[in-house]
């Protein structure tokens, strides 16, 4: 008689395998212009010209998280898109001691209702309702945005806003360097 071996897996990788695989297919499922969109290995990309530059990395997030950091970790593996000038909106997500913020909530509050305004934009709520909102961006929220004239925005801004597709939403996550101000969850509109 033949002894059957399984394998049992911690109920915690479990659920943060089926996190992951979650927010990859919200990531890359949820588009304005395709929302069964998968992607396709037959599909072409466009090859990168000789005068682009490469873009800035990524600031380095924890090997296990939620599944807005591993969203934030499979779009930043995406190559850029080849578009010059690109307009997005953004809800700011700000905490109390960042830069030009006068809120209490603090950094550990300003990450969990980032996670959930994210939630909320890739579940079809409006994205204008969740800027009014949310949002502690004194500016507006929507801005155009070119390649050349990206560094008079914070760093990560550009390197989120450039990885989307129009209609994908995206988060740059608060970085002390690249995302000063907080959490932005960006929504490409043009």
């Amino acid at each position: 008689m033949r002894k059957i071996r399984f394998m049992l897996i911690p109920s915690h990788k479990l659920v943060q395998i089926l996190l992951f695989s979650l927010a990859v297919t919200m990531t890359f499922g949820c588009t304005a212009e395709n929302p069964t969109a998968t992607g396709s290995a037959s599909e072409s990309k466009p090859a990168p010209s000789p005068d682009a530059k490469a873009p800035a990395p990524a600031p380095v997030l924890s090997a296990v998280g939620s599944p807005m950091d591993d969203a934030i970790r499979t779009l930043m593996l995406k190559p850029e898109q080849p578009d010059e000038a690109i307009t997005v909106q953004h809800v700011l997500i700000g905490f109390k001691g960042a830069p030009r913020m006068n809120v209490t909530r603090s950094k550990e509050e300003a990450k969990a209702l980032a996670e959930k305004v994210w939630a909320e934009a890739l579940s079809g709520v409006n994205f204008k309702d969740l800027m009014q909102m949310h949002s502690n961006d004194s500016g507006g929220g929507e801005y155009p945005m070119t390649k050349k004239g990206r560094k008079g925005m914070v760093a990560g801004f550009g390197n989120v806003g450039f990885r989307l597709k129009v209609g994908e939403i995206g988060v740059a996550p608060w970085h002390s360097a690249d995302s000063p101000y907080g959490w932005h969850i960006i929504k490409r509109i043009k």
